[in-house]
């Protein structure tokens, strides 16, 4: 008995000499090692396998367990099949004090407290991390825990893409349904999924978010295949019955949502302002000065032409066609005719233009103009003029503009709205078409 004293006391001096004190292992890691083992080796570092059953204290207070603590880490944890278990607490409000040390002044809770939050009742705040900013409980992903709240503009919601709601055809996927709120939190909302009413093949699904501060967007992915029923003008429902069951906090502001009584249309706009830059096109050999818009579908080019003095070998700098004479032109870029129904109407301070035609048919990669229903191709000897000739007319009345619109004869459901605007800084009659300015807008408005 007196030898294992006089034992023990040895390893005890010994350590406390060098600094290290190991328990199950003559060989620690650092100031304090744990040897859950006893597996570790004499000497030299233990491996990684060795180190899994250690508890570690390094002389620069990093701790490890299952391994030796990195010097950059207060807490260093290695498993291959363990967690970290944090405290499990029922956080009832977003100001919860957890009265740890004894004095309920929730202002002593530091920053930085980690927690799981169980949700324990339905007034609880949502199950999972949450950590304390210094004012409140937020979630894990810094967003805020305060009870959710918007209101729905149901009579604005709509499906993207815009699209036809047919009978017997599936949605596109990646179709979503979006329904705009206002009077949003920052509070998270619960996931849901809604089905058609009259037809639960059809589903809108909402993944679990976060309501934007101020307006925002519930986007709810759709799928399935409707009924003939459910198409325009009838449209599809959907009851939010299940919405403010599983979000019992949100204002019920609209009990359902009908999207696909109307055909919607999407509108896409591009415009364009410079000053007339030399061509020669490529198909005729036509040399001229143009500024030219293409429609966001690339279907068709516009533009303001002016014709060179000299076709023969003219440049940039030795036309003499004053700049009145530019015209407005259209070109098809697609490999086969189309046949337009177009209107077009121009106004200047001495008067206005006007002209129409149902079935003009454009020939393909031609730029060119019609009047009525004739079609004129621009060349060498020919303007082209797209309606009446010479967007910039009159030496005391101004700038002229024009307006042209057009649909494809067939199948398709496209519309296009141009605006031309053209003026130079030196009047009308001037033959230097880098002084022209030209404006033109461009509104495409197709629908499904």
């Amino acid at each position: 008995m007196r030898n294992k004293f006089y034992t023990i006391f040895a390893l005890a001096i010994g350590s406390l000499t060098f600094g290290q004190v190991g328990i199950n292992t003559q060989n620690p890691q650092g100031a304090f090692n744990i040897d859950g083992g006893k597996n570790n080796a004499a000497i030299g570092t233990p491996t990684a396998m060795q180190l899994a059953d250690d508890f570690i204290v390094t002389n620069k207070a990093s701790t490890g367990i299952g391994t030796l603590p990195n010097d950059y880490a207060a807490l260093d944890v290695n498993a291959s099949n363990k967690g970290i278990l944090v405290p499990r607490i029922d956080l009832t409000s977003a100001n919860l004090d957890l009265n740890a040390d004894g004095d309920n002044n929730v202002a002593n809770q530091p920053k930085g407290l980690l927690v799981y939050n169980i949700g324990g009742s339905a007034t609880s705040l949502k199950e999972g991390y949450f950590f304390w900013n210094g004012t409140e409980w937020r979630r894990i992903d810094n967003k805020s825990s305060v009870t959710p709240n918007a209101t729905l503009q149901c009579t604005q919601a709509y499906l993207d893409p815009a699209q036809s709601i047919t009978g017997g055809t599936a949605f596109p996927v990646g179709t979503i349904l979006k329904i705009p709120y206002v009077a949003g939190n920052g509070g998270s909302y619960n996931g849901v999924t809604l089905a058609s009413v009259g037809n639960p093949a059809v589903t809108a699904t909402l993944s679990e978010g976060t309501f934007e501060q101020g307006s925002g967007t519930l986007v709810f992915n759709i799928s399935g295949t409707p009924t003939a029923a459910q198409q325009a003008p009838a449209g599809m429902s959907f009851d939010l019955t299940p919405f403010y069951t599983a979000n019992p906090s949100i204002t019920n502001s609209c009990s359902s949502v009908t999207v696909g009584k109307e055909v919607k249309a999407d509108i896409q706009v591009v415009a364009t302002m410079d000053f007339l830059k030399y061509v020669v096109d490529p198909v005729t050999n036509t040399r001229g000065f143009q500024v030219a818009l293409t429609t966001p579908d690339g279907l068709y080019t516009v533009r303001a032409f002016l014709r060179h003095s000299n076709q023969a070998s003219g440049i940039a700098t030795d036309n003499t066609n004053q700049v009145q004479n530019a015209d407005a032109q259209i070109r098809s870029n697609v490999t086969v005719n189309k046949t337009l129904m177009y209107n077009h109407l121009g106004g200047y301070g001495g008067g206005t233009t006007t002209s129409s035609g149902n079935s003009v048919v454009l020939p393909s990669n031609q730029w060119g103009g019609t009047t009525d229903n004739t079609w004129n191709q621009a060349t060498t000897s020919v303007r082209g003029n797209w309606a009446d000739p010479g967007i910039y007319q009159g030496v005391n009345n101004g700038p002229e503009f024009r307006y042209y619109s057009w649909i494809e004869q067939g199948a398709t459901k496209t519309a296009y709205l141009v605006t031309i605007m053209a003026g130079a800084n030196n009047g009308p009659t001037g033959t230097n078409p880098g002084d022209m300015k030209v404006y033109i807008k461009i509104e495409q408005i197709k629908a499904p």
